[in-house]
Formats: C-alpha cells, sequence, structure tokens
C-alpha cells in the first residue's frame, strides 16, 4: 500500500506540471488560454498553476452543502455517500477534488471532496462522444469544420481549418486525444440537433447512466455550467469505456488520419502524457483544462499490479 500511495499523490501533485509544461498544441487544446476571452475569464493577473488552499475553489458553488447521496450505493445497501478519506501515510494532494478506487474491489483509496460539483473542462466531450453515438451516425460521413465551430468563447489552436473535411469517425478520434474543441462542435452539429436540443441529449445520457449530480450544456468543456464530481467523473469514463469505439479511442495513444478535401494527414497525439510512459499501463482516460476548472484527469490504468480508477479535479 505504501508504493501505491506513493505513486498515486506523485501523479495528484506532478499532473498538473505535466499538463501546463508541454506545449498547448500537444496537450489538451483547452490550456491555450492565449485569447482576449480566455484572459477575461482568468483575470490579468491569474495564476492557473497556483497551488489551491483547502478553503477556496473557485469553481465550487456548493462549498458548504454536505457530500451528496448516490441512489446507486444506497440501492446496494452500502455508505451512501462519500466521506473525505486521506491515507494518514499520503502527502498533501495538490487536487480539490480526487476520488481513487480499486476497480475490482471497490476498495476506496483516496476520496476528497469526491461528491462536490465543479466545472470539468473538457471531460465534458465524454458525455459529448456518447451524445452523439447516441444519434447513430453514419462515422464515414464526411463532416466540415465550420466558422461556427471555430469561433468558439476560446479560440483554442487547432489544426483543424475552416472549410476542411474529414470522416466523422476520425473527428472523434481527433476530439477525445486532442481534446480538439472543432472536432466535437462539428460532431455535434452534424447530428442536426440544435445546441440546446444536444445539451438536452447529454443530460438525458446522464440520466440513464446515474449521474445525478451532473450537468451539461454544451460538449467542448469551455462552458463553466458543465459541472460534475470527481466521483461520477470516474462512473462517465466507465460507460465510455464500456462502449467498443470509445474504449478503443482512449486506450489509443496516437490515431493518424487524412484530411478529406487535400492531400494531407494529422496525426492525433493523447493530451494525457501518462500514454507515453513506458511504467504506466492506462486503460483509457481524458484530460482537461480551463482556468477556472484547473487540470482534471480521469483515468484507468494499472498501478502497482491493481487496476485503479481515478478522477482528479483542479
Amino acid at each position: 500500500m505504501p508504493r501505491l500511495l506513493s505513486s498515486l499523490f506523485a501523479l495528484a501533485v506532478a499532473f498538473p506540471f505535466l499538463l501546463l509544461g508541454c506545449d498547448p498544441g500537444d496537450a489538451d487544446d483547452s490550456a491555450e488560454a492565449a485569447s482576449d476571452a480566455a484572459v477575461e475569464e482568468c483575470g490579468e493577473d491569474a495564476e492557473p498553476d497556483a497551488a489551491p488552499t483547502a478553503d477556496h475553489d473557485p469553481s465550487d458553488a456548493t462549498a458548504t452543502r454536505e457530500a451528496a447521496r448516490h441512489a446507486a450505493a444506497e440501492a446496494a445497501g452500502t455508505l451512501d455517500e462519500h466521506p473525505d478519506h486521506m491515507p494518514d501515510d499520503g502527502p498533501w494532494m495538490r487536487s480539490y477534488g480526487a476520488y481513487v478506487v480499486d476497480r475490482d474491489t471497490g476498495e476506496v483509496i483516496v476520496s476528497k471532496k469526491a461528491d462536490r460539483p465543479r466545472t470539468m473542462a473538457s471531460i465534458a466531450k465524454l458525455m459529448g462522444a456518447l451524445a452523439f453515438l447516441s444519434t447513430e451516425p453514419d462515422l464515414d460521413a464526411e463532416v466540415s469544420i465550420t466558422r461556427q465551430d471555430v469561433y468558439t468563447p476560446s479560440f483554442t489552436k487547432s489544426p483543424l481549418q475552416t472549410y476542411s473535411r474529414y470522416r466523422a469517425r476520425d473527428l472523434l478520434w481527433h476530439a477525445l486525444l486532442e481534446s480538439d474543441n472543432r472536432a466535437i462542435s462539428a460532431l455535434a452539429r452534424s447530428t442536426g440537433l440544435t445546441g440546446e436540443e444536444f445539451g438536452a441529449r447529454m443530460n438525458e445520457i446522464a440520466a440513464d447512466i446515474g449521474l445525478v449530480q451532473s450537468t451539461f450544456v454544451e460538449p467542448t468543456g469551455i462552458n463553466g455550467d458543465n459541472r460534475t464530481t470527481p466521483y461520477e467523473a470516474g462512473v462517465l469514463l466507465e460507460a465510455c469505456l464500456a462502449d467498443p469505439l470509445l474504449g478503443e479511442i482512449l486506450a489509443h495513444e496516437r490515431h493518424e488520419f487524412p484530411r478529406l478535401d487535400r492531400a494531407r494527414t494529422h496525426v492525433a497525439h493523447s493530451s494525457n502524457m501518462l500514454m507515453r510512459m513506458d511504467h504506466w499501463k492506462v486503460v483509457g482516460s481524458k484530460t482537461g483544462y480551463t482556468c477556472l476548472a484547473g487540470s482534471c484527469l480521469v483515468m484507468v490504468a494499472e498501478v502497482e499490479g491493481r487496476t485503479l480508477r481515478m478522477s482528479f479535479m483542479g
């Protein structure tokens, strides 16, 4: 257990530096906050990488509420809430909220504000992918990138140029690996649903898979009203891993795909740098970053011989 805890806490402390220390163009695209809109959201003197304090979470609108009850746990006759659980022998954890559980035994290893909803950044793309697939789309259909997809509030970097065309399947890979806002926006638009209707579809699926404290308004994660808890972020990841296509995408580090209107090939790399480290075996993961949400990671991975589902938010 000490080695396991050491590995987990090293991840929790180091991950924000791993994410923010790399080129934002190669990491979660929402980390690229160079626009006036992003500066306005963070503030001129904002320091997204500043360490959090125990009594201040800029994303937590429910700081005084008690831990919420989980219907699934209540029905199973187990504990109906997730009180904070931090091992005595572990170092200080950087994240505002975290939840780590043994996927096989159900043992909760870490629980820190696990039931407190907070902004999730690009973790929302997982639900966007589920909502897109729920419409039973033609994955080989051509989808164009439009101005509507490009001029999102964050103006984040993307290799997908306006009016370029791709297979829907490849945009799904790019949206989840590179966390590309244009890709997931184009996929949502291609369903024929309005933005409001697509958000409603996301919330319908959330209810179906038991996310009782999560709220979704759009699929990119830019909007701070996309909110979930560390516990439910893990449930969302499990729902995606259960889908054959999404499970395949989230387990890969790299995907190469063509641009259909021009002789050009794109390569998408996972925004989770741990996917490129030999001593980690990642089953599936998704990262996220905005100034409001901070760095976020939800992941299933093998650590010290155990398969863990872990969520670190903020």
